[in-house]
């Protein structure tokens, strides 16, 4: 039997009593059911990360690359700002096309409206845009059989019927009775 001093006693209670709360400074353990330790690294140093184009090392600012741009990682403020400089440049280069006739817009463009559910960033020269805006107006506010104003009361036709567009009263009575 071995018999330890007190102050060796002490010291070996100490040093495994710190080792399991703080194995490192940074870790936390806790115990399982099976009595297996795991640890949370939560008060650990953070990881050095660097800048994907300059390398330069990132501190408290780290910026994300755009999807288009084909970098992985982040980025410094620098680097950060000259490539959104690139990729703008590249993007007024690109003339804008109609969305609707394809065709080149050379004077004012028009953005479509959102009731005409369009993709969002299309373009429309002014012709299309007219003709669209006239084409939704005349849906909304005329019938689309007898071609009379829709007054405040108007009646959306069954899918079955395959119309585009409002029914008057007299139209929609018809259409249903006519089955």
């Amino acid at each position: 039997m071995k018999f330890l001093t007190k102050e060796k006693e002490n010291a070996k209670v100490n040093t495994d009593f710190t080792t399991f709360l703080r194995p490192n400074s940074a870790d936390i353990r806790f115990c399982t059911r099976e009595g297996k330790y795991f640890r949370l690294h939560i008060f650990g140093k953070k990881e050095i990360v660097n800048c994907a184009v300059c390398g330069k090392e990132l501190g408290r600012y780290k910026y994300k690359p755009g999807e288009e741009w084909g970098i992985e990682g982040l980025l410094c403020s620098d680097c950060h700002i000259e490539k959104t400089k690139e990729f703008m440049l590249k993007k007024v280069e690109a003339p804008d096309i109609c969305a609707i006739c394809g065709k080149e817009i050379a004077g004012d463009s028009c953005k479509p409206r959102w009731q005409w559910e369009m993709e969002q960033g299309n373009l429309l020269c002014k012709s299309c845009f007219e003709k669209k805006d006239t084409d939704y107006n005349k849906k909304t506010n005329f019938c689309a059989a007898c071609n009379g104003k829709l007054s405040m009361f108007y009646y959306h036709p069954k899918p079955a019927w395959h119309i585009e567009g409002n029914l008057c009263r007299k139209c929609w009575d018809s259409k249903n009775n006519n089955r």
